[in-house]
C-alpha cells in the first residue's frame, strides 16, 4: 500500500454552508505552515514532527517536495495534480485516494465536506469520485503549484479562473470523456471517475503546464530520521469535528507509528486496495469563513 502521508483539515471558526475571502486571494506558494495535532480533551496543541524514512542507500531516488518521502527521480518534477473528490456516505466508499500524497478536508455546503488530494507519483485507473469546484479550494492547489481537477464549479469558480491564475481541468466541458468516466453502480452526480491516463491525455490536449514553475518553494521542512514525539499530552485518538453532520477521527497505531484514519462511524478505505487511509501527519488549519450564497452547475 502507499498510504497518503499528510492530512490537512481546514477547520472553521464560524459555522458555514459555502465560505470565501472578500477581495483577491493571492497564490500561498512561500508560506511555512505549522504542524499541530490536537488531543481529544483538551484545548493545548501539540506540535508534530514531519517524518520521513532514511534514503541514503536508495539509489535513483530524491525526496519528495510533498511527503519528505523517496520518490523515482523522474516523478520530482512532475506537476501535482489536486482532485476534488466527493465525500459524503452516498459516494462511499472511494477509489484511488489511497495513492494521494496530501490531502485537505473542508467544508462545503450543508456542514459537509469535501477532500482535495493531491497526487503526484501515482498510476491509478479509477479516481474518485470526482465533484464541483469551490473557489477558495483554489489557495490548496496553489500552495503545491498543483492542477485542480474538477467536475462542474459554483458559480464564484468562473471568473477566479482567470483573475487569480488557475490551470484547471474541468470534466463538465469538452474534456468530459477525455478525462472522466461514469460508472453504473451509483447514481449521478456520486459516479463520475478519472484516471491517471485520462488526466495525461487532457493535460496533453491543452498543453497546460505539466512540471513544477522553477520559482516553486514549499513550506514544509522534513525530518531525515523518524522521530518520536515528546510532550506531556497523550493523543491516541484525534478527533475533528467540522459540523453537526460530519466529524473524523484518527487513531494511533502504536506499532507502525502512524494515524488510521474514520469518517462516518467507519474506517476510511480506498475501495481499490481496501486499505484503509493511514497518514504520519496532520495539519490542522483555522480559517475564518462564513455563509455565502451558492449556485451550482449541475451535472447530467
Amino acid at each position: 500500500m502507499k498510504p497518503y502521508k499528510i492530512i490537512v483539515l481546514v477547520c472553521i471558526v464560524l459555522m458555514i454552508s459555502g465560505c470565501g475571502k472578500n477581495g483577491t486571494v493571492p497564490k500561498q506558494k512561500n508560506e511555512t505552515v505549522t504542524t499541530t495535532k490536537q488531543q481529544t480533551d483538551t484545548n493545548e496543541p501539540v506540535t508534530l514532527t514531519e517524518t520521513k524514512t532514511p534514503t541514503d542507500s536508495l539509489e535513483g531516488m530524491v525526496i519528495s517536495k510533498l511527503t519528505g518521502l523517496p520518490i523515482p527521480e523522474n516523478s520530482s518534477t512532475v506537476r501535482p495534480i489536486g482532485i476534488m473528490i466527493n465525500n459524503i456516505p452516498a459516494a462511499l466508499p472511494q477509489s484511488g485516494i489511497g495513492q494521494a500524497d496530501v490531502i485537505y478536508e473542508t467544508l462545503v455546503e450543508g456542514g459537509q465536506t469535501r477532500l482535495y488530494a493531491i497526487f503526484q507519483n501515482f498510476d491509478g485507473d479509477k479516481i474518485g469520485p470526482v465533484r464541483s469546484a469551490r473557489h477558495y479550494y483554489f489557495n490548496f492547489a496553489f500552495d503545491f503549484d498543483a492542477v485542480y481537477v474538477h467536475y462542474g464549479e459554483s458559480y464564484l469558480c468562473i471568473p477566479k479562473y482567470k483573475e487569480w491564475g488557475l490551470d484547471h481541468l474541468n470534466g463538465l466541458s469538452y474534456l468530459d470523456t477525455i478525462m472522466c468516466f461514469r460508472t453504473s453502480d451509483r447514481k449521478a452526480p456520486h459516479n463520475a471517475y478519472t484516471s491517471y491516463k485520462g488526466l495525461n491525455d487532457a493535460l496533453t490536449i491543452t498543453k497546460m503546464r505539466s512540471t513544477y514553475d522553477n520559482e516553486f518553494t514549499y513550506g514544509i521542512n522534513f525530518k531525515t530520521e523518524d522521530t518520536d514525539l515528546v510532550s506531556e499530552i497523550t493523543a491516541n485518538k484525534v478527533i475533528i469535528p467540522m459540523s453537526n453532520v460530519q466529524t473524523s477521527h484518527f487513531e494511533y497505531d502504536t506499532t507502525n507509528k502512524q494515524y488510521l484514519r474514520f469518517q462516518f462511524g467507519n474506517k476510511h478505505i480506498d475501495v481499490e486496495t481496501n486499505e484503509q487511509l493511514v497518514t504520519k501527519n496532520i495539519i490542522i488549519q483555522k480559517a475564518s469563513i462564513w455563509n455565502i450564497t451558492m449556485i451550482f452547475r449541475v451535472m447530467k
